[in-house]
């Protein structure tokens, strides 16, 4: 005779005992994993320390230290400028603002680097003491539809417009499209709608799908926390832990480190990629097709924005590593020939550095050199190379 199932167990009601003994072990758990600090060690053991960016010192009002996370507020809680200041703005990749230390050796955790942006700040203070001010709105990955977008803030909704811009083009970002949630938060300005559907409406260009797109799921996020926020009007609305043990969390190391865990984090799966997969940053790629046309387009319209409100323009050509050859010759070659015209169709100073910074001052990763960062010597050839440039781009005399 078969025997019938146990009767499955009923669910244990979520008592306040319960909840409290939960919270305490939860808390136990992540002070325990952030004091051995299991991320570092295992991003350390996979990757090996050359793998480790160094970046500046938080610095408001000369770098975005969040790296376009929060676009707005960080936008609105910039330092306003000295009477008669003027602003230049960078925009580019992470090469822009990180330095890994020499092959072979540990990331100082004390190291304070001095990236290419905040050298020529120094250089430009020596000579126009308190007339320019250099900002570096540079983040990862940054393709230029993301840089027309910041650009349209600077340029129509910022209280003090650049007199200049310095921007990079790195090749390898022309394959990245799309604009991501920390910029979209810029559609929290009512002006900034207003100039993006103004230029919108100038004529249909590539890269306007993702702009509409990006203002869709702003719209969807804002429509969300707001519902949310009406709920917190609700005097039935549900209790919640949460807000306590955010604050207790706030008193342990794993929570306070949490974006240089996520760093670890994000290293660790690189190395597993590569190593499972053998797909590494120098893996040979094309660069063609839609997403070179959407980036050259919004290159166009965000050098032709600039010049209608009177900023001078600088575009370099990103350093390369010359140990690294992960381009195709043809299509880099003509990259370069199309970013040279546009440059010049528009008045801009353009400058070729992709051969700049000599391989021994770039970084190492866990599967060789790394193809985009290099070392602080390579921050200062290439603040040598663009000073001429940017101060002839401003009339600046010697």
């Amino acid at each position: 005779m078969a025997t019938e199932p146990a009767a499955p167990e009923s669910n244990r009601p979520l008592s306040g005992l319960r909840l409290l003994g939960l919270a305490v072990a939860t808390l136990v758990c992540i002070t325990a994993f952030g004091r051995a600090n299991l991320l570092e060690k295992a991003a350390t053991k996979l990757t090996g320390e050359e793998a480790l960016f160094v970046t500046p010192p938080p610095e408001p009002d000369a770098w975005d230290e969040k790296r376009g996370a929060e676009l707005l507020t960080t936008y609105r809680a910039l330092p306003a400028l000295p009477a008669g200041a003027r602003r230049i703005v960078m925009l580019g990749n992470s090469q822009q603002y990180t330095v890994p230390p020499p092959t072979g050796t540990q990331t100082p955790h004390n190291l304070k680097p001095r990236i290419t942006s905040m050298r020529l700040a120094a250089s430009l203070e020596a000579e126009a003491p308190t007339r320019l001010r250099v900002y570096n709105g540079a983040s990862d990955n940054q393709n230029f539809s993301e840089a027309l977008w910041q650009a349209l803030y600077w340029l129509e909704v910022a209280p003090a417009k650049p007199t200049a811009f310095i921007l990079q083009a790195s090749f390898d970002t022309l394959r990245k499209t799309g604009i991501r949630a920390g910029y979209q938060t810029l559609l929290g300005e009512p002006r900034f709608r207003d100039a993006l559907r103004a230029l919108l409406a100038k004529r249909e260009r590539p890269y306007h799908p993702d702009w509409i797109g990006a203002e869709k799921q702003w719209r969807e996020r804002a429509a969300s926390l707001a519902v949310e926020s009406s709920d917190d009007a609700n005097e039935w609305k549900q209790w919640s832990p949460e807000p306590m043990l955010r604050a207790a969390m706030n008193h342990t190391e794993l929570f306070r480190r949490r974006e240089e865990n996520k760093g670890f984090f994000l290293g660790t799966l690189y190395a597993i990629r590569v190593r499972a997969l053998g797909i590494s940053p120098r893996t040979k790629r094309h660069i063609a097709g839609a997403p070179l046309e959407q980036n050259l387009a919004a290159l166009g319209d965000l050098l032709a924005l600039a010049r209608e409100h009177g900023c001078a323009l600088v575009v370099y050509n990103a350093p390369t590593n010359p140990a690294v050859d992960m381009f195709y010759a043809d299509e880099y070659s003509a990259y370069l020939e199309r970013l040279r015209a546009l440059t010049a169709a528009h008045g801009a100073t353009f400058d070729d550095l992709g051969r700049a910074v000599p391989a021994e001052h770039w970084g190492y990763l866990i599967d060789g050199p790394d193809p985009i960062h290099f070392d602080e010597v390579g921050h200062a050839i290439v603040h040598e190379k663009l000073l001429g440039p940017l101060r002839s781009s401003l009339g600046m005399g010697r």
